[in-house]
């Protein structure tokens, strides 16, 4: 397996990622994690995962179970931002959505950093700069419902899912999803100029 940095971070990832979208869906549990050890076996150390996948969570936490105790020597993708339920908090980008989301996944993933966490779609009610000025208050304050201080630094600062600009403030990352997109001739002018510039 060849392995290379995730982006312009010094985060290093399998080029081929495990996409995890099928877990409790298409796959029960026993096959998940069948799944899982093959792909470790193989060489793989990214693991693609999102809060709605596998109806509601099901995703994360087949994934939580199935790494405990291998948790260090993988890294874990997941998203946010896709409808998780009823009423106006249960998805998209706003601050208070961002804050319940990312200690729900933490809960399900049964972990207590993320490795990269990226917004699933862009929410065109919330304004980008709310997104990522909340993103960036927790890679700052290190804190959370939790109170475990190195958790979110993980999930959004060292680890690469934001980095820092010199002025303090955040900027997006490329991650090995936008590298994928390239390989299909029809996105190919939508996601390579963007996956091109952040490395």
């Amino acid at each position: 397996m060849e392995y290379k940095n995730l982006g312009r971070s010094g985060l290093q990832v399998s080029v081929v990622g495990l996409g995890c979208n099928n877990f409790g869906m298409r796959c029960d549990y026993d096959q998940s994690e069948k799944v899982v050890h093959a792909a470790i076996d193989a060489g793989i150390t990214l693991f693609d995962t999102a809060d709605v996948y596998g109806g509601q969570g099901k995703s994360e936490e087949f994934l939580g179970r199935i790494l405990k105790g291998k948790r260090d020597s993988v890294v874990v993708a997941t998203k946010w931002g896709m409808k998780m339920g009823e009423g106006p908090h249960k998805s998209g980008g706003s601050r208070k959505y961002i804050m319940a989301a990312v200690e729900d996944s933490l809960r399900r993933l049964q972990t207590d950093y993320i490795d990269l966490y990226q917004l699933h779609r862009p929410d065109p009610q919330t304004p980008m700069e709310e997104t990522l000025r909340a993103l960036d208050d927790l890679v700052s304050s290190g804190e959370s419902a939790l109170h475990r201080p190195f958790e979110l630094r993980r999930v959004a600062g060292r680890r690469g899912a934001l980095r820092r600009t010199e002025r303090g403030t955040t900027r997006r990352s490329s991650a090995p999803r936008m590298s994928t997109a390239c390989w299909n001739e029809g996105s190919k002018r939508s996601w390579c100029p963007p996956a091109t510039s952040t490395g």
